[in-house]
């Protein structure tokens, strides 16, 4: 088995301090790019006027084009008994059922 020349093991000690030196700076450059698009938006921003936008408390002629109901089912309401029996079917203590929408 041939062991690593002593060149090759500085080389692969300082590979790990190269890559620290190199990633912020080359993430640094990312960064920079990333910001140009706001930097685009910016201006088309400044140009918006409040008196443009539509007020949301503004009564109009917007009705629902359709009114989709969903009834997933039933869920019954058992209140305990003060007594501690089972509720009755047919008395106060029966369970009320209401509808999941």
């Amino acid at each position: 088995m041939r062991h690593p020349s002593a060149r090759r093991r500085r080389a692969l000690f300082l590979l790990p301090l190269v890559a620290a030196v190199a990633l912020p700076t080359s993430l640094a450059s990312t960064s920079a790019s990333a910001a140009t698009p706001l930097a685009q938006v910016a201006p088309i921003v400044d140009r918006i006027s409040l008196d443009d936008l539509p007020d949301p408390l503004d009564r109009g002629s917007y009705t629902a084009a359709t009114i989709q109901e969903t009834k997933l089912g039933l869920a019954a309401l058992q209140e305990p008994n003060s007594s501690g029996a089972a509720p009755n079917a047919g008395s106060s203590q029966e369970a009320v059922k209401f509808q999941i929408r």
